[in-house]
């Protein structure tokens, strides 16, 4: 949905859709003109001017969607972005995330939450938690970044990094599975080790990223049965207008 490289794909489409409605709307006007028969000349000369002119709508309007580079494909968030050749020269850097949302977490204990807004406090002491009755396997995390921007790599602190104790307790992510705006996924594997692990994607350009917990290994803690993970750096280039690193 984000490659803005991909328009000419879609006007080709288009061009075809159009070609195709042409065709269905000249083989129905070829069917009913036969019912024109009984009309006088004048009658069947408004018939066909009228058939004519459907036609012609039909291409108009096919034309103004070819215009437009196919409408549904093209977002206002992503109109705007800079040319290929530009933002390969732009640095990689750590991309800003604004949001965050997740489809569990552990309550809070003491004043210290576990929901996925701590995946990107820059706090090793906190993390996003899941479990306490809940299958750890499936459950998902989605980043929002600040906007459009190409993805290369992630850096991830892997499992409930407070304390080696927390550590061991509660479980760590095997692999994780990114998936990203456009509907691709991109799958991670982690050790099991406190410490950052980075690992390359292929490139894609996304607004977000949602993290799901594939398989887990198991804490010490078999009654929490709970999985963690404390932080998750995302890192390319920034596509905005503006180019500033985030």
């Amino acid at each position: 949905m984000l490659d803005e490289w991909a328009g000419s794909s879609r006007q080709a489409n288009d061009r075809r859709s159009m070609n195709y409605n042409v065709s269905i709307m000249a083989r129905t006007t070829g069917r009913h003109l036969p019912m024109c028969a009984g009309l006088s000349p004048l009658g069947r000369r408004l018939s066909v001017a009228s058939a004519l002119a459907i036609a012609l709508s039909v291409v108009l309007l096919a034309l103004a969607g070819c215009g437009d580079g196919g409408g549904a494909g093209t977002t206002a968030g992503t109109a705007n972005l800079p040319e290929r050749d530009e933002f390969d020269n732009r640095p990689t850097v750590q991309l800003a995330v604004v949001e965050a949302t997740d489809s569990s977490h552990l309550l809070p204990v003491n004043d210290i939450t576990y929901e996925a807004s701590n995946l990107y406090d820059e706090a090793l002491s906190t993390a996003w938690n899941v479990g306490a009755g809940v299958e750890p396997s499936g459950q998902t995390a989605t980043l929002t970044l600040a906007g459009p921007s190409l993805i290369d790599k992630v850096e991830i602190a892997n499992g409930y990094q407070k304390s080696g104790d927390s550590f061991q307790r509660s479980g760590r992510a095997t692999f994780l599975l990114l998936t990203f705006s456009d509907g691709t996924s991109s799958s991670v594997s982690l050790e099991d080790r406190e410490g950052w692990q980075l690992t390359d994607i292929a490139d894609v350009v996304t607004e977000t990223v949602t993290i799901k917990f594939i398989d887990i290994y198991p804490g010490r803690d078999r009654k929490l049965a709970s999985a963690a993970v404390s932080e998750v750096r995302l890192l390319g280039k920034d596509l905005s207008a503006s180019g500033d690193p985030q």
